[in-house]
């Protein structure tokens, strides 16, 4: 296992390839290694292009809203209106940082909130035209800005496995355009090699989506079963589901024992893990107890 592990860490430091997909200059950047290792990341696909930017998971914070649409119908002698079911939408707002360990990450970061921002705008169909003897190009819309955007279980699309990490994962949004605010308490870079440039040091960005649902929500009338995927919205079946697995799996134990057995066994596994990774590292101090892996004293910046 050592040596799996040890290759996991060179890939994660290495320059970027298909295995590691951040790479901020630094070493053994503990940011890299875990946003590598675990898959940790938010990922925002531009629907008309295909393009992709990704973002280390620096969450700062989620917010899923369910809203039922009701239309009230006043009936004369009746104390309440008749309410008729319209529809239900999900908006769901999320923040997080981007933060630089050093000047190519910082000028890497400034690149990539670019492009989210150029991910608010449509693509066109361009066509030339002449017009008073000079040459132009006129443009028709064709694609809206739809996004794709993915972090992990929280953000994903149901029909997909919890854990699959791919532009087809994602959930697909309208995306209500991005806030784009320099962290400027925390510093930039800049330097002799930067005439009229500063680079922040950490962005924080945040965003609000509109969720467009591509599979059947509800619940049949006749069976009382979800039409929708069992993993719907987060990447977990129903207890009742999991508990059907647990069992085929593990045989006749209780839910509690199985609980416990399956929570001692992925935090020896993850301890160990962990401990393997970042043994080499002195300057940083790792815990990981029941509430998984903690950094202490580590200041990205």
């Amino acid at each position: 296992m050592a040596d799996s592990v040890s290759d996991l860490l060179d890939e994660a430091a290495a320059p970027l390839s298909e295995s590691g997909m951040f790479n901020s200059g630094m070493l053994n950047d503990p940011s890299d290694v875990y946003a590598n290792l675990k898959q940790l990341y938010i990922s925002f696909e531009h629907v008309p292009t295909g393009q992709i930017v990704n973002f280390k998971g620096y969450i700062t914070s989620w917010k899923d809203d369910y809203t039922s649409d009701w239309k009230p119908t006043s009936v004369y002698g009746r104390p309440d209106p008749i309410q008729t079911f319209q529809g239900t939408s999900r908006t769901m707002t999320i923040g997080w940082d981007v933060v630089a360990s050093g000047v190519d990450e910082g000028k890497a970061n400034a690149a990539n909130v670019g492009l989210l921002a150029k991910f608010q705008y449509p693509s066109y169909n361009n066509r030339d035209y002449t017009l008073n003897g000079e040459a132009i190009k006129i443009g028709t819309l064709s694609k809206a800005p739809l996004i794709r955007v993915q972090f992990a279980n929280l953000i994903m699309d149901s029909n997909s496995a919890a854990g699959t990490i791919a532009p087809a994962s994602g959930l697909l949004c309208a995306m209500n355009g991005i806030s784009v605010d320099a962290d400027l308490e925390a510093g930039v870079f800049d330097g002799p090699n930067f005439q009229g440039q500063v680079y922040p040091k950490a962005w924080k960005l945040s965003t609000s989506l509109k969720v467009l649902h591509q599979h059947s929500l509800g619940w049949d009338s006749a069976t009382g079963e979800w039409l929708g995927s069992e993993t719907f919205p987060y990447g977990s079946s129903s207890p009742t589901a999991a508990w059907a697995a647990v069992d085929a799996a593990m045989g006749t134990a209780t839910p509690d024992s199985q609980d416990a057995e399956v929570d001692n066994a992925a935090q020896e596994t993850q301890k160990e893990e962990w401990d393997l990774v970042f043994s080499a590292k002195d300057d940083v101090i790792f815990s990981v107890g029941q509430g998984g892996l903690t950094l202490f004293n580590f200041d990205i910046i």
